[in-house]
């Protein structure tokens, strides 16, 4: 929202007595100042990788305009992997990583299940369980106890907590694991989709499928490396439609098409185009098999798909359900 309505619901929380808000900032909130006299106390960096280039022109803007959400913090949570994140280091903060930092990750192990890691940290030492697949929710669940921590919440608790945290829709959503296992992820950049294909290639027992677009009227250049990613790090891809607006759907589908050819990918054995979103998660339901994992990625927790100048009532996990006929 712009910023008077921001400051407005931020009024009304503090109105009927709620203590904290947690308020997700993108750049293009904080270059368009809708977060304008928001007073955060505490920021949190996870990462920056190269996104809404077509807005900010190139990455070392994209990062000074995220880099301002911790400058105008009064203290930071940062992620001593990501490189850009060491350039805050001058401003007030807490690190986290599974190297040497303030809260650390080491003996990181994932199952079905999900991840086990033994936690150093401020007046903590112990391990971890978290009911969660990818390790980079390893980092996540750092960044996430050394916020708390700053708020004056105990460790120990915190991390009994973690225990019987299972995520939120559209993040690496389990929706099956019976036979089949299904997944959905927002996942919708070249890093991202890496990231989670990567992240359940260890504990898929066959083949790992993807279905995946991308939107129009966004940045073009992300198209091709999608399609690349997506042979790469998976053994089948279905290319589809994801918010394609007024662009056509057929010239981002040969994009990524492209993309996934010049990275040694074939149509027909690699990937293939599916347009129409709901027939592509059926198809990639009808190729697999006991052991495969399908993960759809793109539209995760949304609730809409655009088509042209339609917004379209969209519910991803509703759709697979129907698919998979359970309830």
């Amino acid at each position: 929202p712009e910023a008077p309505e921001l400051q407005q619901r931020l009024y009304q929380m503090v109105e009927k007595g709620l203590g904290y808000a947690v308020l997700e900032t993108s750049s293009h909130a904080l270059a368009q100042h809708r977060v304008d006299r928001v007073d955060y106390q505490l920021a949190v960096w996870t990462q920056l990788s190269p996104e809404h280039l077509d807005f900010h022109g190139d990455l070392e803007q994209y990062f000074q305009t995220k880099a301002s959400l911790v400058e105008q913090a009064q203290f930071a949570v940062l992620n001593t992997g990501c490189p850009f994140a060491r350039r805050l280091f001058r401003h007030p903060h807490l690190s986290y990583d599974t190297a040497p930092a303030d809260f650390r990750a080491t003996n990181i192990t994932e199952s079905a299940p999900g991840l086990l890691f033994h936690l150093d940290a401020p007046g903590f030492s112990g391990p971890v369980a978290l009911p969660m697949i990818g390790r980079y929710n390893v980092e996540n669940s750092l960044a996430a106890l050394a916020a708390v921590y700053h708020s004056g919440v105990s460790l120990a608790q915190a991390v009994e907590d973690l225990v019987s945290f299972t995520g939120v829709p559209g993040r690496m959503q389990i929706i099956q694991t019976e036979t089949l296992r299904v997944v959905i992820d927002f996942a919708h950049t070249a890093g991202a989709l890496r990231g989670t294909l990567e992240a359940l290639r260890p504990t898929t027992r066959k083949r790992l499928l993807v279905v995946i677009g991308s939107a129009g009227e966004r940045d073009p250049r992300k198209r091709a490396p999608l399609g690349a990613v997506a042979v790469r790090h998976a053994d089948f891809a279905i290319f589809t439609e994801e918010d394609y607006r007024s662009e056509s759907l057929v010239d981002i589908l040969a994009e990524m098409a492209r993309g996934a050819t010049e990275a040694g990918g074939k149509k027909g054995r690699d990937f293939t185009i599916v347009p129409e979103r709901q027939s592509a998660i059926r198809h990639a339901l009808a190729l697999a098999g006991p052991g495969d994992t399908v993960v759809l990625c793109g539209k995760g927790h949304e609730r809409s798909l655009e088509r042209g100048n339609e917004a379209l009532p969209w519910h991803e996990d509703e759709e697979v359900r129907q698919a998979l006929g359970i309830d």
